[in-house]
């Protein structure tokens, strides 16, 4: 049973290039490299322990743990059909406990995004709508394109400007 720790701030450093010192919130962390997130990973089951009350608390601890499971298999240079199968195992598990957690643990709570969430998923939507708006531009430019030439010319010059005669 691990001790508690009140948050990633008190994880002691390991080696120079590991894990390294948390910053103060890890939670409001921007521009992260795939390290930080590992470290992350590999930090947050004695971070999470006793946060939830207990039915709750049981979930996370396993999701963390599938997770960093999963992930570990996922980062092994070369797979035997072993090592595959297990994979893909845990691959199925990992998809049953996040369902479970969004059955029970999700419904129980009410969840808000930050603003700084909000923000950036309106962002991602106002881009969204822009390129899908010119791509139907474009798509529209093509249609009318290809309209034109399949109409063929409308005086008697070619579309190049040699005469069809």
């Amino acid at each position: 049973m691990f001790t508690h720790v009140p948050s990633f701030r008190h994880i002691p450093t390991f080696g120079r290039s590991t894990i390294r010192r948390f910053a103060k919130n890890v939670s409001g962390l921007k521009q992260m490299a795939g390290r930080d997130f590992e470290d992350i990973l590999q930090c947050i089951i004695p971070v999470f322990e006793g946060l939830l009350p207990p039915p709750h608390d049981e979930l996370v601890q396993t999701l963390v743990f599938t997770i960093a499971y999963w992930h570990g298999l996922a980062k092994l240079r070369l797979h035997s059909e072993e090592t595959v199968a297990i994979f893909h195992a845990a691959t199925r598990d990992l998809g049953k406990i996040v369902r479970r957690f969004l059955r029970k643990t999700c419904e129980a709570y009410d969840t808000r995004e930050l603003p700084r969430e909000e923000a950036a998923r309106g962002r991602r939507t106002a881009a969204m709508v822009a390129k899908q708006g010119a791509k139907a531009s474009r798509k529209l430019r093509k249609q009318q394109a290809s309209a034109i030439a399949s109409a063929g010319p409308t005086s008697g010059k070619s579309f190049r400007g040699h005469s069809t005669h």
